[in-house]
């Protein structure tokens, strides 16, 4: 039994990798760099650069497939994509290839199985599709507002706990933690400057995520939430004219705390400021509708 998954690997990604490798090559571009982009290494790519040209097959040979590596050459050599978007661009045709494209074709051919004309192993429904999309949403989202955070410089690293900055998001509906995504690492300070240390994923952030989940189920308007390092200071700047709920004490047990207030007192609480405690940090916990809402809520305070 072939599965589609095994499919992508040699007659997509390969082709996709040695095609781009062989267009940068031609540009000038060093081949450990090349490397480093395609997440290959140095060796890989130069067996691509010496091999010879490929026969053209149904997916190498398909315009959107040529239009993905031209796209993609024009990004890296021109604009500043980052990692995130440029895996999102190609994981999106690698999408639309599998659902009645060229590489649905290739695993009918391949796999010797008798598959129905209207096969929808890939994505069983519409739901499941959608469910997907917003997924890759919400990552990307939720990297490029950290991105803008970072890229503030000190402006956002005064204000990133000892323990590091947790960044959490999810979707309308959400209800279990595995919907809600977050950085794995947090993002953390490192000589005055915010860091990003992992792409988001989902099923991070405990606490935030904990958090997050009960508004969702009080049915809080806000699909976000961020920490940051409480001071006295810090909450008096990002405080006025927003509702905040106070801890006294460092809080353990985030849902027994949430369970005193009624369902409509959690929809107004824009803001959570956790006093801390012995081995314990002082955090601010800020909602947002989007992550970017966050972000310039953040930059314009501080």
């Amino acid at each position: 039994m072939n599965f589609i998954c095994e499919v992508v690997p040699s007659t997509f990604l390969t082709p996709l990798r040695k095609l781009i490798a062989q267009k940068l090559s031609n540009k000038g571009w060093k081949q450990a760099d090349i490397g480093t982009l395609l997440g290959v290494s140095q060796p890989v790519i130069s067996s691509y650069l010496s091999s010879s040209s490929s026969t053209p097959t149904s997916i190498t040979s398909n315009p959107t497939f040529k239009e993905l590596v031209s796209q993609i050459i024009t990004k890296v050599t021109g604009d500043n994509i980052t990692n995130v978007k440029l895996m999102e661009e190609i994981c999106s045709v690698c999408q639309s290839f599998r659902t009645a494209g060229p590489l649905c074709e290739v695993h009918r051919r391949t796999a010797a199985i008798d598959f129905l004309p209207n096969c929808s192993i890939c994505f069983p429904s519409e739901t499941s599709r959608k469910i997907f999309d917003d997924k890759l949403t919400v990552t990307r989202e939720l990297y490029d507002a950290a991105v803008k955070l970072v890229n503030s410089g000190e402006r956002f690293a005064q204000v990133i706990p000892e323990v590091g900055c947790q960044f959490v998001s999810t979707t309308e509906g959400s209800q279990e933690i595995k919907d809600i995504a977050g950085f794995p690492g947090r993002i953390i300070k490192v000589r005055d400057m915010g860091q990003i240390v992992s792409y988001p994923e989902f099923g991070q952030g405990a606490t935030l995520t904990q958090i997050l989940l009960y508004f969702k189920k009080q049915s809080s308007k806000f699909n976000s939430l961020i920490s940051i390092r409480r001071t006295e200071i810090i909450l008096d700047i990002i405080s006025p004219k927003k509702e905040v709920l106070l801890t006294v004490e460092a809080d353990k047990d985030w849902i027994q705390t949430l369970q005193a207030y009624s369902s409509h007192e959690i929809q107004e609480i824009e803001i959570i400021a956790d006093a801390g405690g012995v081995g314990l940090e002082p955090l601010i916990y800020i909602f947002g509708k989007t992550p970017n809402d966050i972000v310039e809520f953040l930059l314009t305070k501080f």
